[in-house]
């Protein structure tokens, strides 16, 4: 037995469901950073349906309200996400000052 009155599968078993919340959360992230389209995607959609610069200038101004939207509420939700992960607090803590931290 281990300090934290574990045997060995315990210790191990703890430490790998640590380790698959970990992956779980880069993986949720990494999803969400590739669902964006690219600037050019973005361009190239404004273009198609506007020909006046002004008129691509705003509709990409819409674009990036939209984004900023979904942005935050992929945030919120992955905060939720975090608050029912089952590890100890202070790894949930850190996770979420990283989201913080990234936002910035």
């Amino acid at each position: 037995m281990n300090d934290a009155g574990l045997d060995g599968f315990g210790a191990r078993f703890l430490m790998m469901k640590n380790f698959s919340g970990f992956v779980f959360c880069i993986i949720f992230f990494w999803g969400i950073a590739n669902a964006a389209p690219s600037t050019q995607d973005l361009y190239n959609q404004c273009s198609e349906d506007f020909f006046v610069s002004s008129d691509i200038v705003v509709c990409l101004t819409g674009k990036l309200a939209e984004s900023e939207k979904y942005l935050a509420r992929e945030q919120q939700h992955a905060m939720m996400v975090l608050d029912q992960w089952d590890v100890e607090q202070v790894y949930k803590d850190a996770a979420k000052k990283k989201i913080l931290e990234s936002n910035q």
